[in-house]
């Protein structure tokens, strides 16, 4: 079984001379980073999305969006599923309009759902106070 995690992070987007911040899932203890992609923001996902069976790939949480920032520019996405006490994740992006596995997961659903709270948590925490 894998473990899930988060970070809130800097990263550097090449074309913006300051350094953003944003959400970054790790699995095992490591970050969960694609190439030519970046963290969320926190304003662009739900916590709802990640609490039910994803229903087609067109719907599914993001994960990354693509350097531009627009979250409906290409981003990693993952498939949801529940399966009683485990969750399964299936990491993909599109490829011309046709997922790309990237990599799956499985976790226990409780520490899942507890991890996916308090990212939540922290999101909403943070977007009260301004920021960080």
């Amino acid at each position: 079984m894998n473990i899930l995690g988060w970070i809130y992070d800097e990263y550097k987007v090449e074309d913006k001379p300051e350094k953003q911040w944003g959400y970054l899932f790790t699995v095992d203890g490591k970050r969960l980073e694609f190439e030519d992609f970046i963290p969320m923001n926190g304003y662009d996902i739900l916590e709802m999305d990640f609490l039910s069976d994803t229903q087609t790939c067109w719907i599914a949480p993001c994960l990354e969006c693509c350097f531009c920032g627009f979250i409906d520019c290409n981003p990693v996405q993952t498939l949801v599923k529940f399966d009683g006490d485990i969750v399964f994740w299936t990491v993909f992006t599109l490829d011309d309009g046709m997922p790309k596995t990237l990599g799956g997961y499985c976790f226990y659903k409780e520490q899942y759902r507890q991890t996916i709270h308090s990212l939540f948590e922290h999101i909403k925490d943070a977007q009260a106070n301004g920021g960080q």
